[in-house]
């Protein structure tokens, strides 16, 4: 069975993706920071990895940091970049509904192997994780 690991912070979006991606034959685990993918990624093996743009720290902010909400988006490019650095072979999925287009493209670059824009339908989220697998 293939095994995906969804990285969000919304539990909501978690819930549905999870619905989704094992009404699909998926076994889905959940993270909601990047310490907690990367503790699932330890612990089990993975297929795939979904991964949001847009991420909390892992650590209660300080208050210059609490300035900067925008650079949330970097704590998940930084999951991206430290999920591909640590596992070459895993293809993760870059996901977003703040940054799209070129801004969401441009993950590749952090070694995302594909992109979804949010919101986003079953078969568009089963066409892009199948096409990963394949690779």
């Amino acid at each position: 069975m293939t095994r995906v690991l969804v990285v969000d912070d919304c539990e909501e979006l978690t819930e549905i993706l999870s619905e989704l991606l094992k009404g699909e034959g998926y076994a889905v685990q959940i993270a909601h920071t990047t310490s907690d993918a990367m503790r699932h990624l330890e612990r089990d093996t993975f297929d795939v990895v979904l991964c949001d743009l847009v991420l909390p720290l892992d650590e209660e902010p300080s208050p210059e940091a609490r300035q900067h909400e925008s650079d949330s988006a970097m704590v998940g490019a930084h999951c991206i970049h430290q999920v591909t650095q640590r596992y070459p072979n895993l293809p993760v999925i870059a996901i977003s509904g703040e940054l799209v287009g070129s801004p969401l493209s441009m993950m590749l670059q952090f070694g995302a192997k594909a992109s979804l824009s949010k919101p986003f339908g079953r078969a568009e989220l089963v066409k892009v994780v199948q096409s990963v697998l394949v690779v």
